[in-house]
């Protein structure tokens, strides 16, 4: 098992169904340090366990020249993760809910452990 420090960059916009992302609204930074087998494990489960989003890296957009990943989710005001099949989603794209795009951008170090020999 592999230790990583994983780290999320948020920008949170307002998202509107019609207009699209519109005014930032807020941005902050997590960090964690995650066990995992490999990498891919390891951000699977930031996302999953750390953020409390859903994660397919099918949708992700990886950065390699900046070794990082971008990822959107779709939040409410208490940066709780709105669902396709839930009626906010429905209110939203009926113009009566104002919900959030959370973009984020993950980056990832391995950790090792170091020790001083005489």
């Amino acid at each position: 098992m592999k230790t990583y420090k994983i780290t999320s960059l948020h920008h949170v916009y307002i998202d509107n169904f019609n207009e699209g992302e519109t005014e930032n609204v807020n941005n902050y930074d997590i960090s964690q340090e995650i066990k995992a087998e490999n990498l891919k494990e390891a951000i699977k489960k930031y996302v999953d366990e750390v953020l409390c989003y859903s994660f397919k890296f099918k949708y992700a957009n990886i950065d390699e020249d900046q070794k990082c990943i971008h990822y959107s989710n779709l939040v409410d005001n208490d940066n709780i993760e709105i669902l396709p099949n839930e009626q906010k989603y429905k209110d939203w794209q009926k113009n009566k809910l104002e919900l959030y795009a959370n973009n984020y951008t993950i980056y990832a170090e391995e950790l090792k452990e170091v020790f001083l020999k005489n």
